[in-house]
């Protein structure tokens, strides 16, 4: 006797309403270990190849690491890829600790003791290797967000970022910015004469020039940012969407 229409298309059972198929996870079954220095971090393959070019590449089947899901990073530092793999889950930057907070201070050879400064440099220059600009440009973002909450402002990050970046990428045109319109004389007396401090100083008098010529004497016009908050974000040139909407994060 053939069943009734009505129980056919019944509600389903409570166990099917919460139960699923492992590999219908939202990030699968599958999980890879990065083996950085003395540390391995466990991370879901679909998230490391959505938002890493480098993974998304040395993780295709062809190679032995796509085929061992297994990936070692031995000249990256733990706690930056730490940065990097909470990100790939949260879409936020988590890269401050307690004891940063209390010495936020520039001493007297314009080295910030906060450390957190410093993490992030070297988290943006990470994400750069690993081709992640999701990453770039939360990290970036990052900066800008610690920058504008003051008091403290980067003075030596170009020192780290600009021998790693790309010429008027986001984050150059954010440590420009921050020059220009929050160094003041004795910032400037910290830069060396590398060609590194050459370039970023060549950048800062363009920059000033601009300034001069619009007749923006007080106005600390990044600070207000564009209507979508991406100025100085690299996924705008390479027509990506933001991290922001990827992760349904909203300001």
């Amino acid at each position: 006797m053939p069943k009734r229409k009505a129980e056919e298309e019944g509600p389903p059972m409570r166990s099917q309403l919460v139960r699923r198929r492992m590999e219908d996870a939202p990030h699968g079954p599958k999980t890879t270990k990065v083996v950085v220095g003395s540390q391995t971090f466990d991370v879901h393959t679909d998230l490391l190849t959505k938002h890493s070019d480098f993974f998304k590449a040395a993780l295709h089947e062809t190679w032995k690491e796509g085929q061992t899901r297994q990936v070692e990073l031995q000249e990256t530092d733990p706690e930056h890829f730490a940065i990097f793999k909470n990100f790939l889950y949260s879409g936020r930057i988590y890269s401050s600790k307690e004891d940063d907070l209390a010495k936020d201070v520039i001493d007297h050879l314009g080295r910030s003791p906060d450390k957190e400064w410093n993490r992030l440099y070297h988290s943006w220059v990470l994400g750069e290797q690993l081709l992640s600009t999701p990453f770039k440009d939360a990290v970036t973002q990052a900066i800008f967000d610690k920058t504008a909450a003051g008091p403290i402002y980067p003075v030596l990050a170009h020192l780290t970022i600009y021998p790693h970046s790309m010429p008027a990428c986001g984050v150059r045109r954010l440590l420009i910015d921050i020059a220009v319109w929050f160094w003041r004389s004795s910032s400037f007396q910290k830069c060396g004469t590398s060609s590194v401090d050459c370039e970023f100083l060549r950048d800062i008098c363009i920059a000033f020039g601009e300034r001069a010529s619009t007749g923006q004497a007080y106005d600390k016009p990044f600070l207000a940012q564009n209507d979508d908050g991406c100025k100085y974000h690299e996924h705008v040139t390479e027509g990506k969407p933001c991290y922001l909407k990827t992760f349904g994060i909203t300001k």
